[in-house]
């Protein structure tokens, strides 16, 4: 699944001079990329109120509020990934306290393979988008009476993927991830914390390697930093030691 999100989006944002047309896929999405979303944003500075009103009225009946960010009680943002599942359908709306009165309202809880209908809370596609404004209108008003880590701890426990959006800084400090592995600190006791892996081989011959610290930053077109310049009478092995073209009498051969 990640490798075709990242497929993609790859599709959507890459740009190579001369690529033959046929790799411009999906064709759709890259013309409104290309063509359409830059007469957009030209647009966008002369649109009135009503006109912005009017437009997100429009996109809200395409939402997915299942499958989407909604703010709380203390400014933070949540992100809930209930869509389309037999469970976690009912049950987010179960902790939420929507259920019964969404159901009283005209919907139904079936299952997400069921077709029929526009009005079943377990299969968002189907979803007529009238049902999709009030479930959003519902959800939204309900997630601000709480702040966030409450309602990811209550909806956790009735089993319910959902997680507070955090900052990179925030994510590298945060005990779960680093008790689960996520993030690992390099270096030891004083080093960084970074990015650490998901899945470690462990066995009597084969063994992950150790975790080594993050690698320069790469800028758009693939290039990294320049080594610094060699100083006169430093000892130290210079950041080119291991490659061929490294000919200085310090680094290894």
């Amino acid at each position: 699944m990640a490798d075709a999100v990242m497929s993609a989006v790859a599709l959507l944002v890459m740009r190579i001079d001369g690529q033959p047309a046929r790799f411009d896929l999906p064709a759709v999405d890259k013309a409104m990329t290309d063509v359409a979303f830059p007469i957009l944003r030209d647009l966008s500075r002369h649109l009135t109120d009503d006109h912005r009103s009017a437009l997100t009225a429009y996109l809200r009946g395409f939402g997915k509020p299942m499958f989407t960010h909604y703010r709380c009680a203390d400014g933070r943002i949540v992100f809930l990934n209930a869509l389309d599942h037999v469970h976690h359908s009912r049950a987010s709306l179960e902790a939420l306290g929507l259920l019964n009165q969404l159901i009283a309202e005209g919907m139904t809880l079936g299952t997400p393979y069921q077709e029929s209908g526009d009005n079943n809370l377990a299969n968002a596609a189907t979803l007529a988008p009238h049902w999709v404004a009030r479930l959003q209108t519902l959800m939204t008003a309900r997630f601000l009476t709480r702040p966030a880590d409450e309602w990811c701890r209550v909806l956790r426990e009735a089993g319910v993927p959902i997680a507070k959006v955090q900052t990179t800084k925030e994510w590298l400090a945060d005990s779960v991830a680093r008790d689960s592995g996520c993030v690992a600190q390099v270096g030891g006791d004083s080093g960084n914390w970074q990015a650490g892996r998901f899945i470690t081989i462990r066995g009597a011959s084969v063994e992950s390697p150790a975790l080594t610290p993050m690698a320069p930053p790469v800028n758009r077109l693939g290039w990294r930093p320049r080594p610094a310049p060699r100083v006169s009478g430093d000892k130290r092995p210079c950041q080119a030691g291991r490659s061929r073209a490294c000919a200085c009498s310090i680094c290894p051969t």
